[in-house]
């Protein structure tokens, strides 16, 4: 005898695995956004701090005062960049006191923007009550201060100068978010 067997799955249990898929994904998706924009937000605070040591010992080499300044953005366009000059302009069209260095031979931007790092803001930086700080040749001290950064997820890192010149990056959140970046 003959019987028939049916084989498959039927349109229901198709339909409840697409559902389950589907909300597996969604949660997911937010998850990996967030770790995104923590990655963002510690790419920003290290290269800020790069900068930061960079003019420091640049500033020592030379024997000359250098200054990093920069123009915070809470929602806006941020950047910051290095000059020989306290207080330069950072942003792209700047024409007159454009953040620059004499590096061999040549003058070159050693500018950071926002468009770098997407989803990324600046809501502060300030150096007593200057948007800059300077590193002296003499011992490389600066001005001490500190440059907020956030994410869309309001994940918050800081960076900050001391006065003998040490730049150091810091977790403001009363609960560890990022590993490796200790407590403010």
């Amino acid at each position: 005898m003959y019987q028939d067997v049916q084989r498959g799955v039927t349109f229901a249990e198709l339909l409840l695995v697409l559902i389950v898929l589907a909300v597996l994904t969604l949660a997911g998706g937010e998850a990996y956004g967030r770790l995104v924009g923590r990655q963002r937000l510690a790419a920003a605070a290290q290269d800020i701090t790069r900068t930061l040591q960079f003019t420091r010992s640049e500033a020592l080499r030379r024997n000359q005062a250098l200054h990093v300044s920069f123009r915070p953005g809470d929602t806006g366009p941020w950047c910051y960049g290095i000059g020989e000059l306290p207080d330069c302009d950072c942003s792209a069209g700047a024409l007159s006191n454009r953040c620059q260095l004499q590096r061999h031979g040549t003058v070159e931007m050693m500018t950071g923007q926002a468009a770098d790092y997407p989803g990324i803001a600046m809501p502060q930086a300030r150096f007593g009550t200057q948007r800059y700080t300077t590193f002296a040749p003499l011992r490389a001290t600066a001005g001490f201060g500190t440059v907020v950064l956030k994410n869309q997820y309001a994940d918050s890192l800081q960076v900050r100068v001391s006065l003998p010149g040490r730049v150091r990056i810091c977790n403001p959140a009363s609960t560890s978010l990022f590993n490796g970046y200790p407590l403010c």
